[in-house]
């Protein structure tokens, strides 16, 4: 069974008693450790005055939620950019997935500091700049303590944009080298998350970090280099846009405008950002009780979207539902799963889920016990399964993106539900068809559904005519018109 570093586990209660004795030696030491680190990354006072940063890298990374086991992780290539203004503070995230064929995709976001619902991702784009993290200590000293040091370096918990991290400072040079985190890995609870900072330079009287390396649980995500990392006075021009519920107006935002969960049809709702930002679910109300399609994100987050679907409706809540087995979408189910309930899922895929349900996690504040009493229902490929009399669960794969992969399909409302199969943009527009969008397209018209909305585990939900449009600005079309 895993154990966390001691270090580690100091890491979630640290802050909490720094807080409550804010002027003890342990605070004002870490504070000083701070200002130090500072002055090593290009001084103080040009730090705190920072207005903008910004990076880039790209390489190959090993994603273990995506992989059918822990020890055999999907591999991608992968690009990631980064610009980010601090006052206000405001962030423009390029993310891009490829060396998967067709299955690859871009998506752009935009963040603010003043949503709750995006601190996790603020947090996850700012992780990679020691610039970003430092200053933000500067900014708030009493987020910091110190909980350990050896004769090489000062180790201070702090809480980052709503997270903790543990930061190694060297002594002698004051150069961040490595932030340290808790995450919740889908199989065995509370693990550790490394990154780190290969090497240092001079630059326009900047210490810049030369490359980035990161694992988790004892697996290695990626080693690269960044091909860009700029720091400046001044914000970048296209995050000056005026400030909107969204963030500003860019044709490839997946940022949602609306706080609202929308209703799709009767006792159909869509339970947004479920598992993190643009993470839904999907819940369906029937007389015989209620369905939850999707349990994104962690743990945590799977039990917390169970008790929001059971305020949400007046049916108890029978079956919980997975479109196919990646941790991004289904890393929420053993959370979401309880005594009694009934699971659906692609029946090459039950082995997964299995080992998913059954793995027993430890975290620092609580014990994670398992469901004891769950059935899994599975479905054929190719083929489909009936539940509760209104929602019909369909093999559409495999489908290039995942070896099975369900889709959801409500006939007296008209309602399908997919997940990266199809994505439907929050300002309007449409991501540009992949091969699963081709292949979601050939299903509707094989089965002959009338489909009135395309929802799904990421964006808005959309129609026929989106999905044509996306098929439209895919080069050279797909297959078969």
């Amino acid at each position: 069974m895993r154990r966390l570093p001691a270090c580690l586990s100091l890491l979630l209660v640290a802050p909490a008693s720094a807080a409550a004795d804010a002027g003890a030696a342990p605070f004002g030491h870490a504070a000083e450790i701070v200002r130090q680190a500072a002055e090593a990354l290009g001084g103080e006072g040009r730090l705190s005055a920072l207005e903008s940063v910004s990076y880039a890298y790209e390489g190959r990374v090993s994603v273990a939620h995506q992989g059918r086991t822990i020890d055999a992780p999907e591999v991608f290539d992968y690009r990631q950019s980064v610009q980010a203004t601090f006052s206000p503070l405001r962030i423009r995230s390029v993310s891009a997935f490829g060396g998967a064929g067709e299955t690859a995709f871009e998506d752009v976001s935009y963040l603010d500091g003043e949503r709750s619902s995006t601190q996790r991702e603020i947090a996850r784009a700012l992780r990679a700049s020691p610039h970003a993290l430092v200053r933000h200590l500067l900014d708030n000293p009493r987020n910091a303590v110190l909980v350990d040091e050896t004769v090489t370096e000062f180790r201070l918990a702090a809480r980052f944009h709503g997270e903790l991290v543990l930061l190694h400072i060297g002594r002698d040079d004051g150069l961040l080298r490595k932030v340290v985190r808790v995450f919740d890995d889908v199989r065995h609870g509370d693990s550790a998350a490394v990154l780190e900072f290969t090497g240092y330079e001079q630059r326009d009287g900047w210490a810049v970090p030369k490359g980035l390396r990161s694992s988790e649980a004892g697996l290695r995500v990626i080693d690269t280099t960044f091909s860009q990392y700029r720091l400046a006075q001044i914000a970048p021009d296209e995050l000056r846009a005026p400030e909107t519920e969204a963030g500003p107006a860019d044709p490839g935002s997946s940022s949602p405008r609306k706080a609202d969960d929308p209703e799709l049809g009767d006792g159909i709702t869509l339970l947004r950002n479920s598992g993190g930002f643009d993470y839904h679910s999907l819940l369906i109300s029937t007389p015989a009780g209620a369905i939850l399609i999707e349990a994104p994100g962690t743990v945590d987050d799977g039990k917390a979207v169970v008790l929001r679907a059971r305020r949400a409706t007046a049916s108890p809540l029978r079956y919980i539902a997975a479109t196919h087995h990646h941790g991004d979408h289904s890393g929420g189910i053993a959370g979401a799963a309880f005594d009694g309930a009934r699971l659906v899922a692609a029946r090459a895929e039950t082995p997964f889920f299995r080992d998913l349900l059954a793995a027993e996690r430890n975290f620092a504040r609580a014990r994670h016990v398992p469901a004891s009493d769950l059935t899994i229902e599975d479905v054929p490929p190719g083929g489909n399964l009936e539940i509760l009399g209104r929602v019909i669960a369909i093999d559409a794969g495999p489908s290039g993106h995942s070896d099975a992969h369900l889709v959801y399909w409500v006939p007296d409302a008209g309602v399908l539900f997919q997940t990266d199969m199809a994505v439907f943009r929050w300002d309007g527009s449409v991501e540009p068809a992949r091969a699963q969008t081709c292949l979601l397209r050939a299903f509707i018209r094989e089965r002959q559904l009338e489909v009135r909305t395309i929802a799904g585990g990421h964006g808005r939900p959309g129609t026929l005519a989106d999905l044509d449009q996306a098929i439209a600005l895919r080069e050279g079309g797909c297959p078969g018109g």
